[in-house]
């Protein structure tokens, strides 16, 4: 369990990345660009964290989809704050949404695959989240805006190959799950039953 911390906090730090970025240039982002990125962060969180919860939690399904939904609620309403209601409205209605069919979808999958599909998840996600970046740093045009750049929290938010370094770092450490103890976790995790259960007379 404790070695996946590590992985763990990486996702985080990427989502709080984004996040961050958004609210302090916010003011040279678009309200609808911030709506898009409210959307996505909201959806893409709580659809790779429920569907995680899904697989892992096995018979656990109503707790895996209620912490999807609550993650992808938390990120949405953080990612669309500094762009007003519209893009609070709009994150939070996403995260519902892909906290439900990550829950859903994770539930539904055999334990066999399970690692697979926590590793496509998270590299689709890691991908959604750095062109949500790119999106409000092109919104930002940081280029036309240096004085904004002071203090080095700002520095670093600003600089897209930082990101990718974490990234690239992340991908790395998800494409390493192999040879953990993920796999056996997760074939000893209790699945609900898929078949239909016949029952058999005296």
């Amino acid at each position: 369990m404790y070695d996946h911390i590590p992985l763990v906090g990486l996702y985080i730090i990427v989502v709080l990345w984004v996040i961050c970025f958004a609210f302090v240039f916010h003011r040279h982002i678009t309200s609808m660009a911030g709506m898009v990125a409210a959307m996505g962060i909201g959806m893409t969180s709580g659809l790779g964290i429920g569907m995680v919860l899904g697989i892992a939690q096995g018979e656990y399904f109503l707790q895996a989809i209620i912490m999807g939904m609550l993650v992808g609620m938390i990120f949405g309403l953080l990612a669309g704050s500094p762009f007003g209601l519209a893009a609070i409205v709009d994150g939070i209605s996403s995260g519902i949404m892909g906290g439900m069919m990550g829950a859903m979808t994770g539930a539904m999958i055999p334990p066999e695959h399970g690692l697979s599909m926590i590793k496509i998840i998270f590299v689709l996600s890691m991908g959604m989240y750095f062109i949500i970046y790119l999106l409000l740093h092109q919104e930002a045009d940081l280029h036309k805006s240096r004085s904004e750049l002071t203090g080095w929290v700002k520095s670093m938010l600003s600089k897209p190959s930082l990101l990718f370094i974490i990234v690239c770092i992340f991908l790395i450490q998800i494409y390493q799950m192999e040879g953990t103890k993920v796999k056996h976790e997760l074939d000893d995790a209790p699945h609900p039953s898929h078949g239909m259960v016949v029952e058999e007379g005296p």
